[in-house]
Protein backbone atom coordinates (compact mmCIF):
# COMPACT_ATOMS: atom_id res chain seq x y z
CA UNK A 1 0.00 0.00 0.00
CA UNK A 2 1.57 3.24 -1.17
CA UNK A 3 2.14 5.80 1.63
CA UNK A 4 0.78 8.59 -0.55
CA UNK A 5 -2.37 6.57 -1.29
CA UNK A 6 -3.57 6.75 2.32
CA UNK A 7 -3.40 10.55 2.24
CA UNK A 8 -5.16 10.68 -1.11
CA UNK A 9 -7.89 8.51 0.48
CA UNK A 10 -8.31 11.14 3.23
CA UNK A 11 -8.75 13.83 0.57
CA UNK A 12 -11.15 11.61 -1.37
CA UNK A 13 -13.42 11.13 1.66
CA UNK A 14 -13.36 14.88 2.29
CA UNK A 15 -14.35 15.71 -1.30
CA UNK A 16 -17.15 13.14 -1.22
CA UNK A 17 -18.51 14.92 1.88
CA UNK A 18 -18.40 18.13 -0.18
CA UNK A 19 -20.74 16.37 -2.67
CA UNK A 20 -18.15 15.81 -5.41
CA UNK A 21 -18.41 12.53 -7.31
CA UNK A 22 -15.00 10.86 -7.52
CA UNK A 23 -14.45 9.47 -11.03
CA UNK A 24 -10.89 8.22 -10.70
CA UNK A 25 -7.55 8.30 -8.95
CA UNK A 26 -4.01 8.77 -10.16
CA UNK A 27 -4.64 10.23 -13.62
CA UNK A 28 -1.35 10.67 -15.48
CA UNK A 29 -1.47 13.21 -18.28
CA UNK A 30 1.26 14.41 -20.62
CA UNK A 31 1.77 17.42 -18.34
CA UNK A 32 1.68 15.83 -14.90
CA UNK A 33 -0.24 13.66 -12.48
CA UNK A 34 -3.56 14.41 -10.79
CA UNK A 35 -4.32 12.57 -7.58
CA UNK A 36 -8.10 12.59 -8.05
CA UNK A 37 -10.56 13.27 -10.85
CA UNK A 38 -14.02 14.35 -9.72
CA UNK A 39 -17.26 15.74 -11.03
CA UNK A 40 -18.98 18.76 -9.48
CA UNK A 41 -22.32 18.87 -11.27
CA UNK A 42 -21.11 19.12 -14.91
CA UNK A 43 -17.65 20.48 -14.07
CA UNK A 44 -14.65 18.17 -14.34
CA UNK A 45 -12.41 18.71 -11.32
CA UNK A 46 -8.70 17.84 -11.53
CA UNK A 47 -7.42 17.52 -7.93
CA UNK A 48 -3.91 17.67 -6.50
CA UNK A 49 -3.39 16.49 -2.92
CA UNK A 50 -0.57 18.36 -1.22
CA UNK A 51 1.05 17.44 2.06
CA UNK A 52 2.48 20.02 4.47
CA UNK A 53 4.46 18.88 7.48
CA UNK A 54 3.72 15.22 6.84
CA UNK A 55 5.10 13.08 9.70
CA UNK A 56 6.56 10.50 7.29
CA UNK A 57 8.47 10.96 4.06
CA UNK A 58 6.14 10.73 1.08
CA UNK A 59 7.31 11.44 -2.47
CA UNK A 60 5.48 14.24 -4.23
CA UNK A 61 4.02 13.57 -7.62
CA UNK A 62 4.57 15.94 -10.48
CA UNK A 63 2.66 19.03 -9.49
CA UNK A 64 0.59 20.76 -12.10
CA UNK A 65 0.43 24.48 -11.57
CA UNK A 66 -0.13 26.00 -14.99
CA UNK A 67 -3.65 26.57 -16.35
CA UNK A 68 -2.54 25.35 -19.79
CA UNK A 69 -1.39 22.07 -18.27
CA UNK A 70 -4.79 21.62 -16.62
CA UNK A 71 -6.51 22.30 -19.94
CA UNK A 72 -4.35 19.70 -21.71
CA UNK A 73 -5.08 17.16 -18.97
CA UNK A 74 -8.83 17.91 -19.05
CA UNK A 75 -8.83 17.40 -22.82
CA UNK A 76 -6.90 14.12 -22.47
CA UNK A 77 -9.35 12.88 -19.84
CA UNK A 78 -12.34 13.82 -22.00
CA UNK A 79 -10.87 11.95 -24.99
CA UNK A 80 -10.72 8.78 -22.90
CA UNK A 81 -14.13 9.21 -21.23
CA UNK A 82 -16.66 10.33 -23.84
CA UNK A 83 -19.59 8.95 -21.82
CA UNK A 84 -19.29 11.66 -19.11
CA UNK A 85 -21.09 14.93 -19.85
CA UNK A 86 -18.84 17.87 -18.96
CA UNK A 87 -19.42 21.59 -19.50
CA UNK A 88 -16.32 23.00 -17.82
CA UNK A 89 -13.23 22.08 -15.83
CA UNK A 90 -11.22 23.41 -12.92
CA UNK A 91 -8.20 22.57 -10.80
CA UNK A 92 -8.63 22.11 -7.03
CA UNK A 93 -6.09 21.53 -4.30
CA UNK A 94 -6.65 19.62 -1.08
CA UNK A 95 -3.86 20.28 1.39
CA UNK A 96 -3.32 18.12 4.43
CA UNK A 97 -1.54 20.36 6.94
CA UNK A 98 0.10 18.82 10.02
CA UNK A 99 1.66 22.15 11.07
CA UNK A 100 -1.80 23.56 11.82
CA UNK A 101 -2.68 20.83 14.34
CA UNK A 102 -0.20 19.46 16.87
CA UNK A 103 -2.42 16.48 17.78
CA UNK A 104 -1.06 14.27 15.01
CA UNK A 105 -4.02 14.62 12.64
CA UNK A 106 -3.83 16.93 9.65
CA UNK A 107 -6.07 19.91 9.14
CA UNK A 108 -7.74 19.62 5.73
CA UNK A 109 -7.64 22.79 3.68
CA UNK A 110 -9.60 22.86 0.44
CA UNK A 111 -8.84 25.31 -2.37
CA UNK A 112 -11.40 24.98 -5.16
CA UNK A 113 -10.49 26.61 -8.46
CA UNK A 114 -6.90 26.96 -7.25
CA UNK A 115 -5.11 28.13 -10.38
CA UNK A 116 -7.71 29.53 -12.75
CA UNK A 117 -7.75 32.86 -10.94
CA UNK A 118 -11.24 32.52 -9.56
CA UNK A 119 -12.96 31.47 -12.74
CA UNK A 120 -13.92 27.98 -13.86
CA UNK A 121 -12.70 27.42 -17.39
CA UNK A 122 -15.41 26.76 -19.95
CA UNK A 123 -14.73 24.05 -22.46
CA UNK A 124 -14.80 25.28 -26.03
CA UNK A 125 -15.88 22.84 -28.67
CA UNK A 126 -13.99 23.23 -31.91
CA UNK A 127 -15.45 22.17 -35.20
CA UNK A 128 -13.84 21.57 -38.55
CA UNK A 129 -14.94 23.81 -41.44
Amino acid sequence: FDKRAKYVAVAKRYLEKQKLLILGEGFQSKRGRFDLIALDRKTLVMVSVRLRGCPEPVPDDDEVADPRDVQVAADEWRERHHHVSIDAYRFDVVRLDWYANRKGEPVIRYFPDAISVGQTRRLVETSSP
